[in-house]
């Protein structure tokens, strides 16, 4: 509900309560589709490498669908707006496992193309229903408020996505088919439409919809002239693309790679989900204690990290090894995630949050969604046609060298992100 003025303490709670309740349901559903689940569905239909690692940039890419979401929430207000796009977004989910049926039926390349378009739909719809979620958080919550809010809401997500993937792999121990994935990403479907109502029982100020109608152009050209924004987009642009080349691509190492079972795989996604829920309670308490800035510098530092740990993996799977891998790309993720939302709100004003969250939205994750998918997709084209003789392990090997001398060229614009926020004319 839209309320008249800013949000009173008492309406403020009770937003940040349904917000915390959606996000565990949401992670959930979100389990049965996103990430790991896409990845093993198409690799059961045969996609190469090079599509499989694209498919893991898609969430970022998809972020081009963030201009329709502003035109919705300038009508309806954020919390409705995200409830029509997480109604859709769950019928393309139903698309997405009908590709099973068109592979059955005789047109695997027909079902790729289905797997592909759907999941970029399936994220772009996502993208469109938070593109005011930023500002929401600022709306819901005072600057007091946020850093708990920011763990608390994470935390519950990963706890969402965690009890999903123990119910996953259970089933696939069960039943390893194409046919059992298919009924987990239909089960997905459900649960995401059941999210939409916590959504919908949310509050909000007027400031949200009159800040979706605003003009953007001249926005944009008010907040390039922040000097933290004009430094935050570059750093978090290497910081997406570091996550997209390493800590996405590592699910993808662990099946072709080293060979693993279905349920092996769930087991190192179970980890990451494990750890990302962890951080999230501890993050609140590092955003305190060393900031944003520093929180950064961590994070892509523990990225980088796996890249190392990846190229010194041994070409037999070790169960210790790869555990540590996996908590640290689940580590890195959130506190990544966590630190740049605090910095973003810590050196942007209140009015130009929406221009400014749509700005770093498209540099951050459009731009680096796009790269991600073809830098990845052709590296691994490139070696998989060249180096046929090699062992797998070997040729993923290759990838992550290329990858982490890519980003290491790139860290300069992670380090030189500014301390204090400088004075700006608004």
């Amino acid at each position: 509900m839209i309320y008249p003025g800013p949000l009173k303490l008492e309406q403020r709670l009770k937003t940040q309560k349904n917000y915390c309740r959606f996000n565990l349901i949401n992670g959930a559903a979100y389990m049965c589709l996103g990430e790991t689940i896409i990845v093993l569905f198409a690799i059961k239909l045969n996609a190469p490498n090079g599509m499989v690692a694209a498919l893991s940039a898609c969430i970022y890419f998809a972020f081009f669908m963030l201009p329709v979401g502003k035109i919705v929430a300038g009508k309806v207000g954020a919390a409705r707006s995200q409830a029509v796009f997480w109604t859709i977004r769950n019928f393309v989910a139903i698309g997405v496992a009908a590709s099973s049926l068109t592979a059955y039926l005789g047109f695997p390349t027909l079902a790729l193309v289905q797997i592909f378009v759907g999941a970029c739909l399936f994220y772009g719809l996502r993208a469109a229903g938070v593109v005011m979620a930023q500002p929401f958080i600022g709306d819901m919550a005072t600057e007091s408020e946020r850093p708990q809010l920011l763990g608390n809401s994470a935390a519950l997500f990963y706890v969402g996505s965690v009890c999903s993937l123990l119910m996953i792999w259970a089933v696939l121990s069960w039943n390893e088919s194409i046919s059992a994935i298919t009924c987990i990403i239909v089960w997905g479907a459900m649960l995401g439409w059941t999210s939409t109502y916590f959504i919908r029982q949310m509050d909000e100020s007027p400031a949200m919809i009159k800040a979706a109608r605003k003009p953007l152009m001249n926005e944009f050209r008010k907040v390039w002239q922040i000097a933290e924004i004009r430094k935050l987009l570059p750093a978090m642009f290497t910081a997406t693309l570091a996550q997209i080349m390493l800590g996405a691509v590592s699910m993808l190492c662990v099946k072709r790679g080293l060979g693993v079972s279905d349920r092996a795989a769930l087991y190192f996604s179970l980890i990451q989900f494990l750890s990302c829920c962890g951080v999230s309670y501890l993050s609140a308490k590092l955003l305190r204690r060393i900031g944003p800035r520093k929180s950064i510098f961590m994070s892509f530092s523990v990225i980088l990290t796996v890249g190392i740990l990846w190229l010194l993996a041994p070409l037999k799977m070790n169960y210790i090894y790869v555990t540590t891998i996996f908590i640290l790309v689940g580590g890195a993720h959130i506190v990544n995630s966590n630190a740049t939302t605090a910095y973003y709100l810590q050196i942007t004003p209140d009015q130009f949050r929406v221009a400014a969250s749509m700005l770093t939205s498209v540099v951050t994750s459009v731009l680096a969604g796009l790269a991600g998918m073809l830098l990845s997709s052709s590296a691994f084209r490139i070696i998989d046609a060249r180096l046929t003789d090699w062992e797998p392990m070997n040729r993923f090997k290759v990838y992550f060298t290329f990858a982490l001398i890519l980003l290491g060229m790139l860290s300069f614009l992670i380090w030189r992100l500014p301390e204090k926020k400088t004075k700006t004319n608004k």
